[in-house]
């Protein structure tokens, strides 16, 4: 509490530039020490903040290519203001690209920030206790063959009377067709 005081304190007599060094160094702090947290955990953090940067490309990439088909529809409008369709489509799609770069860079670097990784919990123990207490209470099936009352007539979907496991119509009831 006493460190978050005299930081107010001092943040109140910088100027611009001397918030904008205040920030940056305040930033790479935190990152510093996010950094030796997740390599603590035995992850790489090139290769996550590889993959944050790649899957922000991914969905701002997406966006920016509607966002040109878009533009590419709407330009020829700008002919009837008496502008140059051609330099039109130029500006604009070069700051539509600015600001994608701009989002990616924003979206990479809040995700690194905002980052919380959980460590997997174990469930494959749980998981071979459960299995083996149910294989203690239901007994195995054997292939016994089904007594049918005499006379009684076997439906071609039920199980086959020989004990085979297999439908009647796959079994026995195909010998049955056959003559």
């Amino acid at each position: 509490a006493g460190t978050m005081k005299a930081n107010a304190e001092a943040v109140k007599s910088f100027d611009k530039a001397g918030m904008a060094a205040f920030l940056k160094k305040t930033a790479a702090d935190y990152y510093a020490r996010r950094e030796e947290e997740i390599t603590k955990l035995n992850i790489d953090m090139r290769e996550l903040e590889r993959n944050i940067l790649l899957r922000a490309v991914d969905n701002r990439w997406m966006d920016h290519i509607d966002a040109m088909d878009q533009l590419r529809e709407g330009i020829g409008l700008r002919a009837y203001a008496q502008r140059n369709p051609v330099m039109e489509y130029k500006v604009e799609s070069y700051d539509m690209f600015d600001e994608m770069t701009r989002l990616i860079q924003e979206d990479t670097i809040r995700t690194l920030f905002q980052l919380r990784i959980q460590q997997p919990q174990e469930r494959t123990a749980v998981a071979r206790v459960t299995s083996q207490s149910s294989a203690q209470q239901q007994p195995k099936k054997t292939n016994q063959p089904i007594r049918t009352k005499p006379g009684e007539k076997v439906g071609r979907n039920s199980p086959c009377p020989c004990g085979s496991g297999k439908k009647y119509k796959h079994c026995h009831g195909r010998q049955g067709n056959q003559e």
